[in-house]
């Protein structure tokens, strides 16, 4: 079986997050937009999309209009994490850690 998530599922799960962020609220994608915001095929970002929910990474709503009519209506936390929307823990304490480490060495009493 093929490797999907670098070609297909995490480029999908990008333009969806960046889409969602951009719109803040005003529409939702269809699969449509992601398609061509990513130029793949809607069967490929229809797979995409259906890897990425059985993974509680997005929700989607599936109205009987076909697979480019479904619409993206929210993405997990962990998703925007994996673009890079978000931190991880990791960089979250790292970035602490920095900027404490940058406040001490400014600090003029030793």
């Amino acid at each position: 079986m093929d490797n999907t998530w670098a070609d297909r599922d995490l480029p999908v799960l990008d333009a969806m997050v960046k889409y969602l962020h951009e719109a803040a609220g005003a529409r939702v994608p269809e699969l449509t937009d992601i398609a061509e915001l990513t130029g793949l095929e809607i069967a490929d970002v229809t797979k995409a999309a259906f890897a990425l929910e059985s993974d509680h990474l997005l929700e989607l709503r599936t109205p009987m209009t076909g697979p480019g009519g479904w619409l993206v209506k929210s993405v997990a936390g962990e998703a925007r994490s994996m673009v890079g929307q978000w931190p991880t823990a990791e960089q979250f304490v790292d970035e602490v850690v920095r900027r404490l480490q940058a406040a001490a060495d400014e600090e003029p009493d030793p």
